[in-house]
């Protein structure tokens, strides 16, 4: 690894479900941070899929992305929108459309807060 500042990603720990395979992969993660301590290295999992406690022991810090309110999940799609399709004249369209199902549906407002859920929907509203 070079000497100048990288950023690593292991994305989905919470997706290794053999107990001691993820213990095994965050002990790699960790002694890999010590190794190379210029890398930036970010460790992504659902809350329920992992124990922190290791990750914190090891001075890793732990974020926790807060759910999108309905102004910031109607500026999610307007930009999501608006970089997919560019000038694409069904755009409008597709957005109302989007915006007006989660408006109707408690449910689909429910899992309309996650980031990565609401860009599913904006992929399967196309």
């Amino acid at each position: 690894m070079s000497d100048q500042p990288v950023l690593v990603m292991f994305d989905g720990l919470d997706e290794v479900f053999d107990r001691p395979t993820q213990s095994a992969i965050i002990d790699d993660i960790i002694r890999f941070a010590q190794q190379y301590p210029q890398a930036r290295v970010v460790v992504t999992s659902r809350i329920i899929g992992y124990n922190p406690e290791r990750f914190r022991h090891a001075d890793f810090r732990q974020f926790t992305i807060q759910p999108l309110d309905e102004t910031e999940i109607h500026e999610f799609i307007d930009r999501w929108y608006d970089l997919a399709m560019g000038a694409d004249s069904d755009k409008v369209r597709l957005k109302e459309r989007l915006k007006e199902a989660i408006a109707q549906s408690k449910a689909i407002q429910n899992l309309a807060d996650n980031p990565l859920l609401l860009t599913m929907m904006a992929i399967l509203n196309r």
